[in-house]
Formats: C-alpha cells, sequence, structure tokens
C-alpha cells in the first residue's frame, strides 16, 4: 500500500513540473500529452532513488511504532 501512495503522488509531481516548465497551462492536457509523449513511464520516470530515499524512513517509523506499542501494552 505504501509503494501505492508514492507511486500516485511521484505521478503527480511528474505532471507539475511539466506545468511549471510552461509546456503546459493545464493540469488535464498536461496529463494527456504527458501519457501520449512518454507513456505511462513517463509518469514514474525516476521513482525508483525517491522509493529509496523515502523507505528506510517508513521502515524505521513502522519498526518503532509497533516496539514502543509492545512494551507499552496494558496488561487487562
Amino acid at each position: 500500500m505504501f509503494c501505492c501512495i508514492v507511486g500516485v503522488a511521484h505521478a503527480s509531481k511528474a505532471a507539475m513540473k511539466k506545468i511549471q516548465a510552461n509546456a503546459f497551462q493545464k493540469l488535464g492536457s498536461t496529463i494527456v500529452a504527458l501519457a501520449e509523449e512518454e507513456g505511462i513511464r513517463g509518469f514514474y520516470a525516476g521513482i525508483l532513488p525517491n522509493m529509496l530515499q523515502v523507505l528506510p524512513n517508513a521502515a524505521l517509523s513502522y519498526f518503532a511504532y509497533e516496539t514502543f506499542k509492545r512494551l507499552l501494552e496494558v496488561p487487562d
């Protein structure tokens, strides 16, 4: 699920970069043009470095949450 969220966020960033570069004016036309020019891969170009940056933090947060949840558990 986490990878799906990062993937969607990365795809929207790709479209926004095109808008900021003044290549297009509207989000809808940008998405269509990006899909036509570069295909679906255009939305996810460069996602691997982003995943390598985000995953260690997510793993550490999950580990800390589970550890403290177990340590602070109140017996019935």
